[in-house]
């Protein structure tokens, strides 16, 4: 079937071969990537066929010079060598880093990026083993890579998405190097996607240290940074001991911990954190109905419909859109005013009322420590990308999920009784009126 005129069957063979296994498998699997490779759903049903044999398809699509040198050859064979990197298999690293080994000198660009695929999710002697077995070619490689990388993180002068990339690269050295430069790209004159970007690296290590520097910069660091902070701190439960132990001693306001985060927390799976967060956040508790009642007057307030787009915008549009402005995570708002101003009230102030299965909160815990709520924002047949609290979005590979449960309980935060009060929310709903 692999020469098989219909691409529609050759697809669902890439499929379906993930049922089989050993040579004659990844010859058809490595056959059909060359034919249709440039096609991204094949090159998704081919990955997602190899929880063996990734080695024998790299080797074979490896030796085709013509494929490696395409956009989607090369792409393949970097997605190839993480997925190799990520099982860890001594055997299959082995054939990679020989393979490596063949590429032309005008492969470098190639060979840097096979080398950050592989060792990406390794740490430790894991890494050197890694490394030493290439014969010092990744590992001078990889030093390349990150002297570029440090240099081009703290220019101020280069472009932002140069910045963002090679801060990301930052991630394949360790953290106790990296972390005075951290510190630096978590002041406040660098911009957001410089900020995020560091953010989201320094989530990537398992180190303690990891809590200090979040924490040292903590004070300076603006609402959104915060949120993304907050999210990294609360990911690991030695970091949460610290976080908690900062907001015990009033380095952090419980105020500043959103209010759907602090939901999520007393329902924490170990009786103690929960118990502790009960105990730190008490003022944040209130009575769902009593909260809708008293705010049944922003029904009869006559609202300013600038002013409900401006506190849309500032507290709405991390999940929802309206007139080109947010984001689309959450429930489709547009013809809201269908819906009724009561119900929408209702629905903003007590989410978890009624909530749709799409927009439920789910706890994904990690093998490698992590623990990430949020929405399932998408699905593959390797991946699930958890939609935090923040906004940001986080890709963990189906191999590294240790659990996956659902909370029962809404995407859309509790609490924001806190941040908008009667009038300001009878602004809120008039701006929502007003979108036909």
């Amino acid at each position: 079937l692999v020469p098989d005129p219909d691409p529609k069957v050759r697809l669902q063979l890439a499929f379906s071969l993930g049922a089989a296994s050993g040579p004659a498998s990844a010859e058809a699997l490595a056959k059909l990537a060359l034919r249709d490779g440039a096609d991204s759903w094949m090159r998704m049903a081919v990955l997602s066929s190899l929880g063996r044999g990734a080695d024998l398809v790299f080797q074979r699509l490896a030796a085709e010079g013509g494929f490696r040198k395409t956009t989607h050859g090369s792409a393949l064979l970097v997605a190839l060598a993480d997925q190799i990197g990520a099982a860890g298999r001594d055997s299959e690293i082995a054939v990679v880093l020989k393979a490596m080994g063949g590429l032309s000198a005008g492969e470098k660009l190639l060979k840097q990026k096979l080398v950050k695929a592989l060792v990406a999710r390794q740490t430790g002697a894991k890494r050197e083993r890694i490394l030493a077995a290439a014969g010092g070619q990744a590992s001078a490689i990889l030093g390349n890579i990150l002297k570029q990388a440090r240099a081009t993180a703290i220019d101020a002068k280069a472009r932002d998405a140069a910045r963002v990339d090679a801060i990301r690269s930052l991630r394949l050295g360790g953290f106790g190097e990296a972390k005075p430069l951290f510190a630096a790209l978590l002041q406040p004159a660098e911009p957001p996607p410089v900020q995020a970007a560091a953010l989201e690296a320094i989530a990537g290590f398992p180190d303690a240290g990891v809590a200090e520097l979040l924490l040292g910069a903590w004070p300076r660091l603006s609402p959104n940074s915060r949120a993304r902070a907050a999210e990294t701190l609360l990911s690991r439960p030695v970091w949460l001991g610290r976080f908690l132990d900062a907001v015990e001693k009033g380095d952090v306001k419980t105020f500043e911990l959103d209010p759907a985060r602090v939901q999520l927390l007393r329902q924490h799976p170990d009786s103690e954190i929960a118990a502790r967060v009960g105990r730190l956040f008490v003022d944040a508790r209130q009575s769902r109905q009593e909260v809708v009642d008293r705010y049944q007057a922003a029904l009869k307030h006559k609202g300013d419909v600038a002013r409900g787009k401006a506190i849309f915008k500032e507290s709405c549009s991390t999940c929802h859109k309206l007139e080109n402005v947010g984001n689309e995570v959450g429930a489709e708002l547009k013809g809201i005013r269908q819906r009724g101003m009561a119900a929408v009230l209702l629905n903003i102030l007590d989410p978890n009322r009624e909530v749709k299965p799409e927009f439920m909160v789910y706890v994904l815990e990690a093998k490698d420590g992590r623990t990430l709520a949020g929405m399932i924002g998408s699905e593959t047949a390797n991946d699930i990308t958890i939609r935090q609290i923040d906004g940001s979005a986080v890709d963990v590979r189906r191999i590294d999920i240790k659990s996956l449960s659902s909370l029962g309980m809404s995407f859309m935060p509790g609490g924001l009784e806190f941040n908008i009060d009667v009038p300001a929310m009878g602004d809120l709903l008039s701006y929502l009126n007003s979108i036909d």
